[in-house]
């Protein structure tokens, strides 16, 4: 994805087409040039200051998502009158399980 001026026709195939990895860049690019100022006024002490940005920094700080942590659903609708069969297998190796289950 180029950094320039697009069409909005333009922008919708670039997001369409950008992979994960070439997010992953460009969030590094925009992180890098991210600069944070606080400015904290009121009565209040430095020392209140001073804990209330620590407080909005410790929100800053990202704690990756597992696809283990998310629930995931995904919906198609089936053929009346048919019968359909899958089996699932968990591919997390601390509970290694899997089931089997039929439709009619």
């Amino acid at each position: 994805m180029k950094t320039s001026t697009f069409e909005p026709a333009e922008l919708v195939t670039e997001a369409e087409n950008l992979s994960f990895e070439a997010f992953l860049q460009l969030k590094a690019i925009w992180f890098d040039g991210l600069n944070l100022t606080w400015l904290i006024q009121g009565h209040i002490t430095e020392t209140d200051a001073l804990e209330m940005v620590e407080i909005a920094e410790s929100s800053l700080k990202h704690k990756p998502v597992s696809l283990y942590d998310c629930h995931l659903r995904r919906i198609i609708h089936l053929r009346d009158r048919n019968i359909y069969e899958w089996k699932e297998t968990n591919a997390d190796p601390k509970n290694p399980s899997s089931f089997y289950k039929s439709l009619f």
